[in-house]
């Protein structure tokens, strides 16, 4: 089963949806809308902007799309490095004490 997140779809400064759970074997799909990329952050909450170089599509544009097949239970932190902390954060199995929302604002101050 694919699940997708579309990035910045109809000018939204966000990821839609801002999280999905994948089983390992799953694929996630991201589709760009603008100048967007699916990069994973190295220590998620102390460090959310930074990549950790093992999931990082580079920047890419309106209609592409790029995948990845999931290999963990364990949250992906994921935001687009263009846009840094602000607030273009989404993750793939999180847990609830490490919601979206604690991610973000842990981003935001990233992008000053």
């Amino acid at each position: 089963m694919q699940k997708c997140i579309d990035f910045g779809k109809g000018g939204a400064h966000c990821f839609s949806p801002e999280f999905v759970y994948a089983e390992p074997g799953e694929t996630v799909c991201f589709r760009f809308h603008g100048p967007h990329s699916a990069t994973e952050a190295t220590a998620r909450l102390r460090d959310p902007c930074h990549s950790l170089g093992e999931v990082d599509t580079g920047v890419l544009h309106d209609g592409a799309e790029a995948s990845i097949v999931i290999s963990t239970h364990h949250p992906i932190y994921i935001f687009s490095a263009p846009q840094g902390g602000e607030s273009m954060v989404a993750i793939i199995n999180s847990v609830p004490k490490e919601s979206v929302e604690a991610y973000r604002k842990a981003a935001i101050p990233q992008s000053g």
